[in-house]
Formats: structure tokens, C-alpha cells, sequence
């Protein structure tokens, strides 16, 4: 008898245990890339309001909102450098892209939106970080709570992009 090679049942059993492990491995591969993407939308969205105090606290010549009112950065008024692209390679969204920063209670809070648009098989598609405070994005859960999931249209975020200052 030759024994240099394996069985047929060795052969079987190796690859019925090896398509088991990708059955379950999968899908844990998936979710840990999506919640790296994000991650990188919560970290754009707090650069984004960080470009936006810079230049806020900066140019003592821009007025200053009072109790009530606000002003509004949008993407393109700020040095986006470091926001060239988002997580899927697209471009974040000039009209939809921005910080508001109104003064409350004796002081200013900033207030941010920050979306991406992608193509994917030939569908345009919209994500990233649906207006909020730039409070919330410091808190644990921010990830869940305030990233989008993948849009097909932006009529779901119509009310926070009529934010008028």
C-alpha cells in the first residue's frame, strides 16, 4: 500500500472543517471592518469640528453669534486637508458637510454633520455622521448612535441640512 498522499475522507473532512471556520469567521471579519469605518467617521467628524473651532477662536474678525444664533461652517470654508476622502473612498458631501456653532447657556457649542458620498456597484450612496453635538461624539456608543447607515438619498437628512445661520 502507498501512503504518500491522503485519504478522500481526510481530503473531505479538512475541507468541511475549513468551510465551517469561514462560515463563522466571516461574518465577525465584516462587522469588525464596519465599525473601523465608523470609527474613522466619528474621528473625521471630530477633526472636522476641530478645523471649525480653530478657525473660529481664530479670526477674532468674524462676528460672534449671541444668545440664539449661530454660524455655520460649511466643508469648504474650512482647510479640509486632512478630510480628503472618507472610509469608502468617496467624498464628503460639500452641501451636506458641516459645523454650526451656536452660543447656549453662556457659551459656545459646536454642532456637527459630516457626510460621504460613495459609488458601489453603480449606486450612489450617502453615510457618515447625521447632526449632533460634538459632545455626543466623545461619548461610548457614538458609532451606534450617530452614524448613518448607507443612504440611497439624502431625504432622510433634508431637516438637519436646512440649518440656516
Amino acid at each position: 500500500m502507498n501512503n504518500k498522499g491522503f485519504t478522500l475522507i481526510e481530503l473531505m473532512v479538512t475541507i468541511t472543517v475549513m468551510g465551517i471556520l469561514m462560515v463563522v469567521a466571516l461574518p465577525n471579519i465584516t462587522s469588525t471592518v464596519d465599525k473601523g469605518k465608523s470609527t474613522s467617521y466619528i474621528n473625521d467628524a471630530k477633526k472636522l469640528v476641530n478645523l471649525a473651532k480653530y478657525q473660529f477662536e481664530g479670526d477674532m474678525t468674524r462676528p460672534r453669534p449671541a444668545t440664539g444664533e449661530c454660524r455655520k461652517y460649511k466643508i469648504t470654508d474650512l482647510d479640509k486637508s486632512e478630510l480628503q476622502n472618507g472610509p469608502y473612498n468617496g467624498k464628503y458631501n460639500e452641501n451636506y458637510s458641516y459645523v454650526i456653532v451656536k452660543y447656549e447657556s453662556s457659551k459656545y457649542v459646536y454642532y456637527v454633520q459630516l457626510i460621504e458620498n460613495f459609488t458601489t456597484s453603480g449606486t450612489n450612496y450617502y453615510r457618515g455622521v447625521k447632526y449632533t453635538s460634538n459632545e455626543n461624539l466623545y461619548k461610548e456608543n457614538a458609532k451606534i448612535e450617530y452614524v448613518t447607515s448607507a443612504l440611497t438619498n439624502l431625504d432622510t437628512l433634508k431637516g438637519e441640512n436646512n440649518y440656516n445661520c
